[in-house]
């Protein structure tokens, strides 16, 4: 960012661009961009919440009141 800077100090001061400048200025550029673009990407991958599953009642089978019923017919 420094060269950067510098540069567009030269351009303001001098108000003439001169070519090794320019494509100094342009390959400064391209990386940062590149770099921004990389950054932007890896922001966007964001890991999904898992949906919780919700558990299920079960019916509980009736329990027999009689575990033993007694002979009604004698």
């Amino acid at each position: 960012m420094k060269k950067l800077i510098d540069i567009a100090r030269d351009y303001k001061d001098n108000l003439v661009f001169k070519e090794k400048q320019a494509e100094a200025l342009l390959h400064l550029l391209n990386e940062k961009w590149d770099l921004i673009k990389k950054k932007k990407k890896k922001k966007k991958k964001k890991k999904k919440k898992k949906k919780k599953k919700k558990k299920k009642k079960k019916k509980k089978k009736q329990k027999q009141r009689y575990l033993y019923r007694p002979a009604t017919c004698s």
